[in-house]
């Protein structure tokens, strides 16, 4: 499955083994198709834990993951990165450090 092919995309083990996750459920991203296939989007997923909803994407490789890191910063989105994995948040994403690790 690649971003070229579709706008709404399910990553289904980025989650995996994750306890404190609530629900998840596939990332419509259509309005930024663009974008994220220049990135090398891969797949991304949406996960409630606890209060926040938390969007892991994953990427082709560490390069697209850093630009899309950088061109989400740069919209006012709390982002953080482990990889080639990016992890937006609907708090800030240091509360989600220990998830990650």
């Amino acid at each position: 499955m690649t971003a070229a092919g579709i706008g709404v995309m399910s990553a289904g083990v980025l989650w995996k083994n994750q306890d404190s996750i609530k629900a998840t459920r596939p990332v419509d991203f259509a309005d930024k198709k663009a974008i994220f296939e220049e990135y090398g989007l891969v797949a991304a997923e949406e996960a409630d834990i606890g209060a926040a909803k938390v969007t892991a994407y994953r990427f082709k490789d560490v390069t697209g993951a850093h630009a899309a890191e950088l061109w989400l910063a740069g919209t006012g989105t709390p982002v953080t990165s482990q990889g080639n994995y990016l992890f937006t948040c609907s708090t800030p994403c240091s509360t989600f450090n220990r998830i990650l690790s």
